[in-house]
């Protein structure tokens, strides 16, 4: 997680590039407990440091702007538009953020 930052793997791949699945997952699963992952849906996590920097910039972009459409997110994290999507999907569902048109805004 901490090499892909902002193109998480899914936890399928994970899981399909371990022996063991199951310790796998409840690694995945106590990482996330611990605080080191932030569980974005059930296919997606990503590393606490690289969401914090990724809500920082969104913030800053909020604060400057007023809003910020997916693909100036995108284009912020340097990623591609399905894993900017999977994150403001969760800023969206955790009440940071929310859909207006095509842009997001404080919630």
């Amino acid at each position: 997680y901490k090499e892909g930052r902002y193109e998480m793997p899914t936890v399928e791949d994970i899981l399909q590039s371990e022996k063991d699945e199951a310790n796998s997952r409840h690694v995945i699963d106590a990482m996330a407990s611990e605080g080191l992952l932030v569980r974005l849906s059930h296919q997606y996590y990503i590393e606490k440091e690289a969401f914090d920097s990724a809500l920082a910039g969104l913030t800053a972009k909020l604060s400057e702007d007023g809003s910020i459409t997916l693909a100036e997110f995108r284009d912020m994290l340097g990623t591609s538009r399905k894993y900017a999507m999977a994150i403001l999907d969760y800023l969206d569902q955790q009440k940071i953020t929310r859909k207006e048109g095509d842009a997001r805004v404080s919630y």
